[in-house]
């Protein structure tokens, strides 16, 4: 049981990995919607880790507008 339950919970971490880098197809998307709902506790992990991960995206979109302009900063210097 144990082991069943270890592998259960690994094809949902790596269906959540698939939705993160974009490569889960849509089969696999309602699988693991449906997964997760009938999961709750590792619904609530999941969507801390989406959360984390979309937080991160944000922040590196910003870092990346900021250094777009410290070079058009130096362009118009120039």
């Amino acid at each position: 049981m144990n082991d069943w339950r270890s592998g259960y919970q690994e094809h949902i971490w790596e269906l959540a990995a698939q939705k993160l880098s974009k490569e889960a197809t849509e089969t696999e998307l309602c699988e693991l919607d449906e997964l997760l709902q009938q999961n709750p506790a590792t619904g609530e992990l999941v969507k801390l880790i989406y959360d984390w991960w979309d937080e991160g995206y944000k922040q590196s979109e910003c870092d990346n507008q900021l250094l777009f302009e410290k070079v058009l900063d130096q362009i118009k210097k120039q």
